[in-house]
Formats: structure tokens, C-alpha cells, sequence
């Protein structure tokens, strides 16, 4: 008589990565990295900072009311929103919802988390498998997608407050950071150093309302009263 082991079932059984296991040497340089966003790196900060205001601007007067966890999820919410509004016709960067997780996508090259960061320049997440795999720059086959952060780190309460929380990208390697590069007022910046010029040509937005159209006596008067001022 053979005696038959059932075998122990892989598939439902998550095996979580050891986040440690395959960390990548070969990370682009924050260097490289720089030279690529630079010209993104503003409008991130831009829309970084947006919603955080928003949240200020709707959910203030209640805040004390709201747990840590509520107040960064509602945050976390507007992020995406403002993201979305300022890359939704942007060709080089797409937001994209994978599962439950929203990401930018700039130019198949880099997918960017949006996260409130520790004083550690952490993110706080459950250590799901895709989780693990994110942070430890697993790459597919045939795929070289750099996995980024981009998050806001608010300071000490005795410090400030979240209109003066900073602006950082990281890039994860594991369970640490193989670099961080600060953003903080990027927009401001850029604003600057437009040329004055460039400013005043930008199209401006028309504000809605009634245009009153004269009628054919009203126009006559017009320009007799205009006449009559020539003359004196």
C-alpha cells in the first residue's frame, strides 16, 4: 500500500518576499533621475501642495474631529485628484489605478507613488507582496520600470504646520531609500524664472458673464458724444 502526501498548496499561500532579498545595485543616480523629471518636478510640487489646501480649505475647521489615519486618507484622495487634473492631458505622464493603488506612469520608465512621508523619509504601507516588490524594484522580464515615491512630509507639530510640509521624491530599495531629492517649492521657483514677457503673453482665462450688445441708436449717441469730444 502507497501512502499518498497531498501537496501543500503554493498558489493560495502568499509567500512574502524578503524585501531585502533582491535589492537592485544597478538604481539610476539621483543625478539621472533629475536631469529626466526636472521639467515635471514643479507641477508635482504644484499639485502636491493644491491638495493639501484644498484640505485645509474644506476640512479645517473640523480637523480635530478626524484621526491621523482619516485626515491622510482624505489628503491622499485629493492628491490624486489634483494629479490627475494637472497630468490628465500631459502625453509624457498618465495616472493610472492599479488595484487599489494610484500611480504615475511617465513615460513607461518610472511609476511614481503618492504617499505622506515619515521623518524617516518613509512611507507607511501594510508589507503586502506588492508592496515588497515595489520597494525592492522587482522588475518584470524584458521591463525596466523604476518604481519612485513622491510624497509630503509635514513638520513636528512645535515646528509648524501642513501648509509647511516639504515635498521630497525617493526612490525605495528595499527597506531603505537609495536617495531622496527635495522638491519643496519647485513651483514658486519656476514661476520666478519665467520672464516677465512670457508671463503677460499667457493666455488668460475670460471671465464669464453678459455682454450687453447696443443697439443701433445707443452706437449713433456713442459716437456723437465721441465727436463732440474731439471738437473741444
Amino acid at each position: 500500500m502507497r501512502l499518498y502526501v497531498a501537496p501543500v498548496n503554493l498558489i493560495s499561500t502568499p509567500m512574502l518576499l524578503d524585501p531585502d532579498s533582491h535589492l537592485k545595485t544597478h538604481l539610476p543616480t539621483s543625478a539621472k533621475v533629475e536631469a529626466d523629471l526636472a521639467h515635471l518636478a514643479w507641477r508635482m510640487d504644484r499639485a502636491m501642495r493644491a491638495a493639501i489646501e484644498e484640505f485645509l480649505s474644506n476640512h479645517n475647521e473640523h480637523r480635530h474631529y478626524l484621526t491621523p489615519r482619516t485626515q491622510s486618507s482624505i489628503i491622499h484622495d485629493l492628491i490624486v485628484k489634483q494629479f490627475t487634473s494637472e497630468f490628465g492631458d500631459d502625453d509624457e505622464v498618465a495616472v493610472k489605478k492599479v488595484k487599489n493603488t494610484h500611480e504615475l506612469v511617465i513615460r513607461s520608465k518610472y511609476r511614481v507613488r503618492m504617499k505622506k512621508l515619515t521623518g524617516k523619509f518613509f512611507s507607511q504601507n501594510i508589507p503586502t507582496q506588492a508592496v515588497l516588490e515595489f520597494k525592492g524594484q522587482l522588475q518584470l522580464p524584458g521591463m525596466e520600470m523604476w518604481n519612485l515615491v513622491i510624497g509630503y512630509m509635514p513638520p513636528k507639530a512645535s515646528v509648524g504646520t501642513l501648509t509647511d510640509s516639504r515635498v521630497y521624491i525617493t526612490m525605495p530599495n528595499g527597506e531603505k531609500n537609495a536617495w531622496t531629492w527635495e522638491i519643496t517649492n519647485f513651483a514658486d521657483e519656476h514661476q520666478s524664472s519665467v520672464p516677465a514677457n512670457d508671463q503677460e503673453a499667457a493666455p488668460q482665462k475670460r471671465r464669464a458673464g453678459i455682454r450687453i450688445k447696443k443697439n443701433a441708436s445707443q452706437e449713433k449717441d456713442g459716437r456723437s458724444d465721441a465727436a463732440a469730444g474731439d471738437k473741444s
